[in-house]
């Protein structure tokens, strides 16, 4: 193992900063505003939904150092910490206080490697445990500068940024694949089905009033808690409903005095389960091993009004198509709280064929599914490779 010399980010950047500590009128056009909600996972910045400012405002910002400039790395402190954004190219754009701005010094840190030591187990760590505050939790900049990290010679840090270059290639290219497989669900209901006009003009557009009773879930009574035992009583919530499937190994389990009062608000196999608060739209078929389960007041159950008027894997999957996701934020959007109502999901419109070929169309998307499964797997066995390389890297065992 190699030991390297371990110094503070305040050793090894000439300057580090944060964001504005106000939020400036928005404008229709303008400079990028950015904040840590618009850096994603993998350290690329959305400039598409930044919140725009004026040309006075960003000259203001710009003079108290809120541009990031090129060989500047962004490092989110508020709230989310540990997000990654390395600037290596030009914009006109600023920041939210959320991001602060290191600017390494040339000479002695790379600033690719310095990007991937932010990532890393161990100097996450310490940057979260520096977190202070009640309402919202941050960093602030002068615990952040104590932030110590391992630095090697500049060739060193090098030779592990190109092994970690490359292993997170990898990690993007899976993603890119996993998003064409995503593609291939719609593209199959538009090839199957046409688009929404056609649809009409074959007369095979219902309402889910049409086949199904929407039935809201119900929360725990009051004073209630879940049961800190398995009991023959599981609980539904929406953190356990996924697209096209429920996380059975999550499940809560209820007291029998607890299930008792609330009874009534069970799903059954071949309902359809649909989330209407929180994350909004999820949906997902009840299967046979969730039959007689409770469900949270934040989801609903779409129970079947006629046998062999559409099968449970055709409705789930159809649901999920823009076709009807985009009836759904619309409904939800007309909805001061954010939960869509029941009675709006009675509302949606999609399409019915005939039974058969709702089979054949679940049929084929099972096949899909079951490759987004074996890609999911491929994912994790990347990610899992990539932060070993992390730890190891930053442990100096590379």
């Amino acid at each position: 193992m190699t030991r390297w010399a371990t110094k503070t980010l305040a050793d090894v950047c000439e300057r580090i900063t944060d964001g504005s500590h106000r939020t400036p009128p928005f404008t229709e056009r303008g400079y990028p505003f950015a904040t840590v909600v618009h850096v994603d996972d993998d350290g690329m910045i959305d400039f598409a939904s930044c919140s725009r400012i004026s040309q006075k405002e960003f000259e203001e910002l710009k003079r108290n150092d809120c541009r990031p400039l090129r060989g500047d790395v962004l490092f989110s402190k508020d709230g989310t910490v540990g997000k990654v954004a390395v600037i290596d190219f030009d914009a006109d754009f600023v920041v939210l206080s959320s991001l602060a701005i290191l600017r390494p010094k040339q000479a002695v840190l790379d600033q690719r490697f310095l990007a991937y030591a932010l990532r890393s187990e161990s100097v996450l760590r310490q940057a979260i445990n520096r977190k202070s505050g009640s309402a919202i939790r941050r960093i602030v900049l002068r615990d952040l500068r104590h932030v110590s990290i391992p630095v090697p010679p500049l060739a060193e840090q090098g030779r592990i940024v190109k092994l970690l270059d490359e292993a997170d290639e990898l990690r993007k290219l899976r993603a890119q694949a996993d998003g064409r497989t995503a593609a291939l669900v719609p593209a199959l209901f538009h090839k199957m089905f046409g688009n929404h006009a056609s649809l009409l003009r074959a007369g095979s557009i219902v309402n889910v009033r049409d086949i199904c009773e929407v039935k809201g879930g119900k929360r725990l009574p009051k004073g209630d808690d879940y049961s800190e035992e398995p009991t023959p009583y599981r609980y539904i919530r929406v953190s356990d409903i996924h697209e096209g499937w429920v996380d059975e190994t999550q499940l809560r389990f209820l007291k029998p005095e607890t299930q008792k009062e609330i009874a009534r608000y069970t799903v059954k196999e071949g309902d359809l389960i649909i989330t209407i608060a929180g994350t909004i739209g999820m949906i997902a078929p009840v299967r046979a091993s969730l039959d007689g389960a409770n469900l949270t007041e934040n989801a609903a159950k779409l129970v079947p009004r006629f046998k062999g008027k559409y099968d449970v894997s055709f409705l789930s999957e159809v649901m999920q198509t823009p076709f009807v996701q985009n009836q759904i934020g619309l409904r939800t959007g007309q909805v001061t709280i954010g939960k869509l109502a029941l009675f709006r999901i009675e509302q949606l419109s999609l399409p019915l064929p005939p039974l058969a070929l709702q089979k054949k169309f679940a049929e084929r998307v099972a096949e899909i599914r079951a490759m987004e499964t074996e890609q999911a797997n491929s994912r994790g066995r990347l990610d899992n490779l990539f932060q070993s390389l992390l730890h190891r890297a930053f442990e100096g065992e590379l």
